[in-house]
């Protein structure tokens, strides 16, 4: 940037300088200062008058205001020993000697020419035209995805951010930068993301938070420095934790939306130390074809992603084959970039042509490299400035001895030019991160902040080791200056110099005063501690941080990073028992939220064997229940041996409550795998109740919604309901989306077979909602399953068919059994309804072959409808004997759990078979035990159809006034499932138009 010839104008109105009508932001305090120097042109302006100013009531230290001043100075390019807007008064304050205008009328101030030449992107200007290429595809909104990829010290950073310039200097953009540093950022989920985030949001104010609380909700959770009016909305809202793809979904329709108001260039940098996360959200940006005025810039370095595992390279890979992002490969210089870098830099120089090969074949072009060899030579007096230019004060054969060979060596050459005290300094940044600020630094070595930071700025004055990277406020209010390593590879060089010991102390200092800084917003650091506490082999502090960490990611649904996290505590704790057991209970339910259920059971069995090994039985039951819930969805066999565990364990239990519950969950889980037993129920039933009388929380969340389907299959729909509903709401306030599920599919079932199917039909609706934003497969097939089964109950059997075909394709895409075998029963059912046999037999029969073959979970409920369904076939068949075959094992089924709905109904089968044999008086008998079942347990399902074919038979027997009152009591049922569906005018319409509904109503008008 130069600001020849161009009018410079403070406006107050945005806080930015504008150079011609380009704007140029500084920090908020910068630009206060600059301000302040304004408003008091020609006079001398102490450090002290300066700093209340700025920070009033606040201790700043001198460093602090420097960091501002070299701010305002690099903006206006002003240099100190020839100011054109500062004058700087040694040790007393500085001095405004320029007239820069606060408006658009002002006069601008006279500026000197300077020019400057960006000798960094020699041999660049090709890919930077591929880079306005693809820039101007995405301005039209074709969303540009470009991996640009080199190795250390190619010139990555240095290409990005001159093209970065260059897009700014184009229009009105939105910039998004965020870098990923090694030691601090792997694992930690989205940290570049929300850094990129974040300068996004300051550009745009409230129109990027209210963008966010419309599409990205959970996003703004996740960030309370936006907490405002929005954010304080998030914060009160009661909602379930967000799956992690519904938060990569959100954070893509954000972005679509933000960039239809004005293009965003987005620049992650060294991708290669990224967490998944952000990967993860990399590859849905590249992969979503809507439009979007978006560019996003990627940089990193193939080696060190191979040699880390990092999966970038084959995301990378998969991208570009399928044609969803671009890939620029920066390469090493050639001889003849070389040659034209050593004449831009030093015009007139008297070099011999073979010094340009020599540094060509030392350097083999890397440009990080060149620049410090060059620099080397430089600084050894090896080239020298001389009267007619530069020159060579050596003779080429004489340079080999005396040049690093390499570029580390090449760096501790130039960290050596430095004075030890500097060296030290350095030293202690490296501990302290790629990017640092004085009082760590400080800390590190148990200095003066105000010497430290002297020293800092000598060092970044010359930016070749480190940089300013502006001022850096903690939460116990300090204020610091922020330097940055110039490259990582400084960083690397200078921490490992140091001997062990040193750098463990260092560790622990930095920790420490990072610890008391944040005292109260750990969290927002927690990662950055850990690490600390690590290499200062501080574990029970590492620990801790670590733990906080997972749980920060966990809420983040960066379930991955969360498992890192705990998974480098758990090493952390070594033969800690007490820790490992922590350990494992966190992990192992970070993995049950993620669906990982076969890596959750194996963590609660390894804290299960802990428990034992330390004599914990009340954990080891604990950890076993846990266990037997994750392998109930994956493992048929180990979960039914950790229910024998448990049944075994719960006789060695002291605490009674406790015991009850083992003994009711070992009972639940053979009830799941091996059908129905009253004892099981029984168990279960004293499970509940202890849980009530204790009011306890966890085993109440535990246990409603499962224990909701013993209810509804031992007929008592309105508990079964209650059950459920409690079990949704506690689950809404912990934030379990599983748990939620689960029992919003259990509160479905129980509403259809109350008869309130109206609100059945808002309930799965919401659970569809649900389970869709939250990328649930289970939850959102087995939603739709239920509603598919609601529609087969008012004869709309096209849709219903359309919903269970898809929820089978999903299901089996998912790898969801018992889901897929619930499906293909809805189809047989369906096609039943459309009189299209050989489809629903084939989908019933596949059905039965499959539950044959083998156990499912909860296959009682599966064979109940199966059963029925396949009587009605053989039925309309007129296979009579295999429809009382299929109807008796409904009817034995149903019997042993006292399923009202399902015993009457097989009983209707077997009246209606017998009546298709002419055997009224069988069919009769058939009836009575059903209609008599009716009297005491409602079932509104089966109520209807009972009452309408008693009314049949009392009428062929000529009792007319039996046979009216039957169907009048079919009339009344069908008129309240009718009135429930008020809501629902589509299903309430189809249930009143069915042919079986009309011909009851028909014989109910006839009857005088």
């Amino acid at each position: 940037m130069s600001t020849e010839q161009q009018p410079v104008y403070i406006d107050t109105a945005n806080a930015c300088l504008r150079l011609g009508g380009r704007a140029v932001a500084l920090t908020p305090k910068a630009f206060t200062v600059l301000v302040y120097l304004n408003e008091h042109p020609g006079r001398l302006i102490t450090k002290e008058e300066l700093l209340e100013a700025v920070w009033p009531g606040r201790f700043v230290t001198d460093a602090v205001l420097k960091v501002c001043i070299r701010e305002i100075r690099k903006a206006l390019e002003d240099q100190p020993r020839a100011p054109r807007f500062i004058e700087t008064l040694h040790r007393r304050g500085y001095r405004w000697i320029a007239a820069i205008g606060g408006g658009e009328d002002a006069a601008p101030a006279s500026v000197a020419p300077q020019s400057h030449t960006p000798i960094s992107l020699i041999g660049r200007d090709e890919v930077l035209a591929q880079l306005h290429g693809w820039l101007d595809h995405a301005l039209i909104g074709n969303r540009q995805v470009v991996f640009v990829s080199g190795e250390a010290g190619i010139g990555k950073t240095a290409l990005v951010e001159a093209f970065v310039e260059q897009a700014a200097n184009g229009g009105k953009r939105l910039l998004g930068h965020g870098q990923c540093i090694e030691q601090y950022s792997a694992g930690e989920p989205y940290f570049p993301v929300l850094e990129a985030l974040g300068a996004i949001c300051r550009q745009r104010g409230e129109q990027a938070v209210s963008l966010l609380t419309r599409y990205a909700p959970s996003w703004l959770a996740q960030l309370p420095w936006l907490s405002g009016s929005a954010g304080t909305e998030i914060a009160r809202r009661d909602t379930l934790n967000p799956s992690h793809q519904r938060m990569l979904r959100e954070m893509a329709e954000w972005l679509e939306a933000l960039t239809a108001e004005a293009p965003l260039l987005l620049v992650l940098e060294d991708l290669h130390w990224s967490d998944l996360s952000s990967l993860d959200l990399v590859s849905m940006l590249a992969r979503r074809r809507g439009v979007a005025r978006l560019m996003l810039l990627v940089t990193y370095r193939p080696v060190e992603a191979i040699l880390a595992g990092h999966p970038l390279n084959a995301v990378k890979q998969v991208l570009q084959v399928h044609g969803h992002c671009e890939a620029l490969a920066l390469n090493y210089l050639s001889a003849a970039d070389v040659d034209t870098y050593l004449n831009r830099r030093f015009p007139a120089h008297t070099f011999p042509p073979p010094f340009s090969a020599f540094i060509y074949r030392r350097t083999e072009g890397n440009p990080l490299f060149l620049l410090n060899v060059v620099d080397y030579l430089v600084a050894r007096s090896v080239l020298v400035a001389c009267e007619s230019g530069w020159a060579l004060h050596c003779a080429i054969e004489d340079l080999d001895p005396g040049v690093p060979e390499g570029l580390r060596q090449m760096i501790e050459r130039q960290v050596e030019r430095q004075s030890p005290a500097e060296q030290v300094v350095l030293e202690a940044a490296s501990v302290a991160g790629s990017e640092f600020n004085t009082t760590s630094v400080a800390a590190a070595l148990q200095a003066d902040p105000v010497e430290t930071d002297a020293c800092l700025v000598r060092l970044a004055r010359g930016e070749q080791l480190i940089h300013d990277c502006g001022l850096q406020e903690w939460p116990d209010h300090t204020v610091s200056a922020r330097y940055r390593f110039v490259h990582a590879l400084y960083q690397n060089v200078l921490y490992h110099r140091q001997g062990a010991a040193q750098r463990l102390q260092s560790h622990q200092r930095v920790g420490a005063q990072l610890e008391r800084a944040f005292v109260s917003r750990s969290a927002e650091v927690a990662a950055e501690l850990a690490l600390h506490f690590e290499q200062g082999r501080d574990y029970p502090k590492a620990i801790a941080y670590l733990r906080q960490a997972a749980a920060g990611a966990a809420a983040r649904s960066a379930n991955r990073e969360a498992v890192g996290y705990l998974t480098r505590a758990r090493a952390a704790a070594g033969q800690d028992a007490e820790a490992q057991m922590t350990l494992l209970q966190e992990r192992g339910q970070v993995r049950r939220a993620m669906a990982d259920m076969a890596g959750a059971a194996e963590d609660f069995l390894a804290l299960a064997s802990c428990a034992q090994t330390q004599a914990q039985l009340d954990r080891q039951a604990m950890a076993l229940i846990y266990a037997a819930l994750c392998l109930l969805w994956v493992d048929r066999r180990r979960c039914l041996a950790v229910s024998t565990q448990l049944e075994a364990l719960a006789l060695r239990l002291d605490d009674v409550r406790l015991r009850t519950h083992v003994r009711g969950l070992s009972a639940y889980m053979r009830f799941m795998w091996r059908g129905w037993r009253n004892e099981d129920a029984q168990a279960c039933n004293r499970a509940v109740e202890a849980a009530r009388q204790a009011d306890d929380p966890v085993w109440l969340n535990l246990w409603l919604g499962r224990f909701s389907l013993f209810q509804i299959l031992s007929s008592d729909y309105a508990a079964g309901s209650r059950s459920a509903e409690e079990a949704a709401g506690r689950a809404l306030q912990n934030a379990s989306t599983m748990e939620y599920l689960l029992a919003i599919f259990y509160w479905g079932w129980a509403l259809l077979n109350l008869g309130e199917w109206g609100r059945m039909h808002a309930v799965l609706r919401h659970g569809i909602e649900v389970a869709d934003m939250n990328d649930s497969d289970m939850g959102a097939v087995m939603h739709r399953l239920a509603l598919a089964s609601l529609l087969l109950e008012t004869f709309d059997f096209e849709t219903a068919r359309e919903l269970a075909q898809l929820a089978l394709q999903r299901a089996q895409a998912a790898g969801l059994g018992y889901a897929r075998l619930l499906a293909s029963i809805l189809l047989g059912r369906a096609y039943l309804g459309l009189a299209e046999y050989e489809l629903a037999f084939q989908h019933l029969n596949d059905t039965r072959r499959g539950l044959a073959r083998e156990r499912v979970v909860m296959d009682l409920i599966l064979r109940m409808p199966l059963y029925g369904a396949l009587s009605e076939y053989w039925y309309r068949q007129k296979h009579y004997a295999r429809a009382r075959r299929e109807a008796n094992r409904l009817s034995a089924l149903a019997a042993r759990p006292d399923c009202v709905t399902y015993q009457a109904l097989a009983q209707r089968a077997l009246a209606r078979i017998a009546m298709a044999e002419e055997r009224w008086e069988e069919a009769e008998a058939a009836l009575t035990p059903a209609l008599r079942r009716l009297e005491t347990a409602p079932a509104p399902l089966a109520q209807w159809r009972v009452y309408a074919t008693a009314a049949e038979v009392h009428l062929h027997y000529g009792r007319n006034a039996e046979a009216q009152r039957y169907w009048a009591a079919s009339r009344a049922v069908l008129a309240q499932l009718a009135d429930s569906l008020n809501d629902v005018s589509e299903l309430r319409r189809a249930l009143l138009d069915a042919a079986p509904v009309q011909a009851i109503i028909g014989r109910c008008e006839a009857i005088p």
